[in-house]
């Protein structure tokens, strides 16, 4: 602009100088001496002359009209400079409103405020576009219920004629009313026309006469490449909305749209963090030891009191849990309930009122209730509204939360999630107090079946040890004292019938072992594994002398057990070993090594597993039938071929699992088998036993 201006002084400059040159060539023709030849020339030239005036207009105009392209070119320039001033001061006011703002809703009460003063217009909102048909997020001027009901400013499934334009879905009658930032600017109404198939357009003009809106203006707002919201402008006289107040707002909606994501962000990670910490304190709640109802009653009032998500709950409301009938809802804790209320809703079948529905479906449900009418007992309280949320888990329903709004609360999809949020934590807290209710109940059982089980090995070894022992008794006596008049088929059927009776004396010791394994299994202690072979094998010397066997042990490990029972459980191994061979010398070999990977749910920080290993060249099995060999009673072979119960692996598995172990072999027929003892290392001293590698003798 100063150089706009600089180039008009000097035109002005230019122009005083031409008459001053123009005065001076006047003069010097009057001095000139008189010269026939010029006399032609100088009797045109001379001043007063017609040719003279003539020229000088010609110059005269020619500059006035050089000088007025200047002033319209000055003129558009500090018409330029207002338009980019102007510009520049809204913007900076929206900033500056920005950082004096403390939420959204006051800063686009104030913006609203701001538009109506910049325009002149009467009336001015700003809705927000999330999907929803909502009404105006903030608004001045309009009638109360005009932001609030269905009217040319709302979106809706009919998508009036601005919205499909801000949108760009706009059709070509619709033009004309578009500005070159895609703005609807129409400044009377009543001169719309739209064709007969654009029902739209004419629900739209019909909308804006009934409403009295002579003047109409919709400004999106952009945020990206997305229409975040729109700016709402109308006055019921025509030609009250300016082109260059709407070219003004078009100019500085970024600062809005930029507002508006900040504060929308801000407000969601607030919301965000406001959940987790409500969801947190349910969740501490849940680990303390208290009845279900005082859970209850602490999660809800943390729901309606909670100071962070910004809900418009009032102090009541309650939690309903399914029945045993699993048709009816059972009030387990309220908030702010009268008695009276209470009486009617303790329990609620489904599909009767708002929580009865909400069991029966599974649905959320917003109801808003004018004058009480949600089908509930206390059908004559004041309008209020209801939030009622389905408590489920795995589809299933396991209760409702009903809570109260005030009167005129709109659903809100924030306070949706966030109660939807809620309940899924309720309903997985209330799924495991479940599954840990039976889990006490089936531990009882448990227990009592553990007592009946070692009443049955007391009885076992009394009640059922004592006839058998009178049945050998009696049955060697009569071997000693009348086998010279017994015949040769007597004496035959006594061998059988004392035979059976140490079977079944052996299968009864079997079943005692077996049942004591969990009675003994909490005396732990810190168990060297090679002291326990050693004494195994000196129990079996005399078997593995009359077999012609060879026992190799490497290195074992020192382990948290009960030294009993894994005396026991080598004893059956080793003596497996010794017995099921086919021909030639017994060869069995012991060894360990301690690896580092253990069971899924395992802690970081375990010490690490040790595996034990007793191999033998025996008759080997099927692995087929490895399932079968670890069950009490089975046995892969008749007693004709191999003596035994049926038990001793059974044991084995047992006294392991007992010890939060494993057992599992490997075989072939014909080729040995190899058993496979897992322990937990615990607290333990490795003694000898290599990492990730094994330890025993080779040639096994």
């Amino acid at each position: 602009m100063e150089e706009d201006i600089k180039t008009r002084s000097q035109l002005l400059a230019e122009l005083d100088e031409l008459r001053t040159r123009n005065l001076q060539l006047e003069n010097a023709l009057r001095q000139r001496p008189s010269n026939p030849a010029d006399n032609a020339a100088t009797v045109r030239q001379e001043p007063g002359s017609t040719q003279y005036l003539l020229h000088l207009e010609q110059v005269v105009n020619k500059r006035t009209r050089e000088l007025a392209a200047s002033n319209r070119k000055l003129e558009r320039a500090i018409a330029d400079r207002k338009r980019i001033e102007n510009r520049t001061r809204a913007g900076n006011t929206l900033l500056k409103l920005l950082t004096e703002a403390g939420s959204l809703q006051e800063y686009l009460d104030r913006a609203v405020l701001l538009l109506r003063t910049w325009t002149g217009c009467r009336c001015a909102g700003i809705r927000l576009f999330d999907g929803d048909a909502r009404p105006c997020a903030s608004y001045v001027g309009f009638n109360k219920k005009s932001p609030e009901s269905e009217n040319p400013f709302l979106l809706d499934h009919e998508h009036p004629v601005y919205a499909r334009d801000i949108v760009d879905k706009g059709k070509s009658q619709d033009l004309p009313y578009l500005t070159r930032q895609g703005s609807f600017l129409c400044s009377d109404t009543a001169g719309i026309t739209a064709s007969d198939d654009d029902r739209a357009s004419t629900r739209f003009i019909s909308k804006c006469i009934r409403s009295g809106f002579a003047s109409v203006a919709v400004i999106p707002i952009r945020q990206a490449e997305r229409v975040a919201g729109a700016i709402l402008l109308a006055d019921r006289r025509p030609w009250r909305v300016a082109a260059h107040a709407v070219e003004l707002i078009e100019s500085n909606t970024h600062f809005i749209a930029d507002a508006i994501h900040r504060f929308q962000t801000r407000d969601e990670l607030r919301f965000k963090y406001d959940t987790q910490e409500v969801i947190g304190s349910i969740l501490g709640l849940s680990l303390q030891d208290i009845p279900l109802e005082e859970f209850l009653a602490h999660s809800l009032n943390k729901v309606l009191l909670s100071p962070g998500p910004s809900l418009g709950f009032q102090p009541q409301g309650a939690i309903f849990v399914v029945g045993e009938d699993r048709q009816t809802l059972v009030m387990k804790a309220r908030i702010g309930i009268p008695d009276r209320v209470t009486a009617g809703c303790a329990q609620v079948p489904f599909g009767k009122c708002l929580c009865g529905q909400t069991a029966a479906d599974g649905a959320f449900r917003y109801f808003e209730c004018a004058k009480g009418t949600n089908g509930s007992p206390h059908e004559t309280a004041k309008p209020h509204g209801h939030y009622c949320v389905p408590i489920l888990f795995s589809g299933q329903t396991l209760g409702v939360m009903n809570l109260t709004l005030k009167a005129g609360h709109q659903h809100d999809r924030r306070e949706e999630e966030f109660l939807l949020a809620v309940a899924n934590v309720i309903a997985g807290i209330l799924q495991r107090k479940q599954v840990e209710k039976e889990l006490q109940l089936y531990t009882l059982r448990l227990e009592q079946s553990n007592r009946n089980l070692q009443d049955f090995a007391f009885v076992a070894s009394h009640d059922l040890q004592e006839p058998l022992r009178k049945i050998q008794t009696f049955g060697e006596r009569l071997r000693s004292k009348y086998a010279d008049v017994l015949s040769d088929t007597a004496i035959n059927y006594l061998e059988r019938m004392q035979n059976a009776a140490a079977r079944m004396q052996r299968l009864i010791d079997a079943l005692l072992t077996f049942s004591r394994v969990t009675a003994t299994s909490g005396r732990h202690e810190m168990t060297d594994l090679r002291d326990v072979i050693e004494s195994v094998l000196s129990d079996l010397e005399l078997c593995i002398e009359q077999a012609g066997g060879r026992v190799e042990v490497g290195s074992l490990p020192v382990v948290m057990a009960d030294a009993d029972q894994m005396r026991q459980l080598f004893q059956n191994l080793i003596g497996n070993a010794l017995k099921f061979q086919a021909e030639g010398s017994p060869r069995i070999g012991i060894r360990s090594h301690w690896f580092a990977d253990g069971p899924s749910d395992e802690p970081a920080d375990s010490p690490g597993w040790y595996r034990i290993f007793v191999e033998d060249n025996g008759i080997g099995f099927d692995e087929t039938d490895l399932e079968r060999i670890f069950a009490p009673f089975q046995r892969l072979h008749g007693r004709e071929a191999f003596e035994g119960t049926g038990m001793g692996l059974a044991i084995c598995k047992k006294i392991v699992e007992s010890h939060g172990g494993e057992i599992t072999a490997r075989s072939a027929p014909g080729n040995g088998a190899t058993f496979i003892v897992t322990l937990p290392a615990g607290r333990t001293a490795i003694a000898g036993c290599v990492q990730d590698g094994s330890i025993g003798p080779e040639g096994i």
